[in-house]
């Protein structure tokens, strides 16, 4: 089976409307295909990151093309920043067309939330991809 993860997180890397709100953090884009951010991470002294992972979905017509469905959490400092970055992520990922990638349409809009245990803002989307598998 195709590395979604992987398929998605070249696809994101190569957006520079994205990339450029993310924040560095060890020397890397805080793009993590990942559950939760790396430890030592934090908004105010990293910038802005976004983590997605897969969270389910199924074949496609055939099991030569999946659905999965993604969710994605863009953490940022503030609830302004963490907006500019998720709409920056709904703007790459809605309708887009890339190596590996047929389709995507948004599951929900944006919304931003307050992570209560930490404070930190960050904006959740949820995304249904249309991938090959080869």
């Amino acid at each position: 089976m195709t590395d979604l993860e992987a398929v998605l997180y070249t696809y994101l890397a190569s957006v520079t409307t994205l990339t450029a709100t993310l924040g560095t953090f060890e020397g890397s884009k805080c793009l993590y295909a990942s559950n939760d951010l790396p430890e030592g991470y934090t908004p105010q002294d990293h910038g802005s990151a976004c983590v997605f992972k897969v969270r389910g979905g199924e074949e496609s017509f055939s099991s030569k093309q999946l659905a999965p469905s993604v969710q994605f959490r863009c953490y940022a400092e503030s609830e302004a920043k963490a907006r500019t970055t998720v709409y920056a992520l709904f703007d790459a990922v809605n309708d887009c067309r890339a190596a590996g990638i047929k389709y995507c349409r948004a599951e929900t809009l944006p919304q931003i939330i307050i992570e209560p245990d930490v404070g930190w803002a960050y904006g959740l989307l949820y995304s249904r991809f249309w991938m090959d598998n080869p």
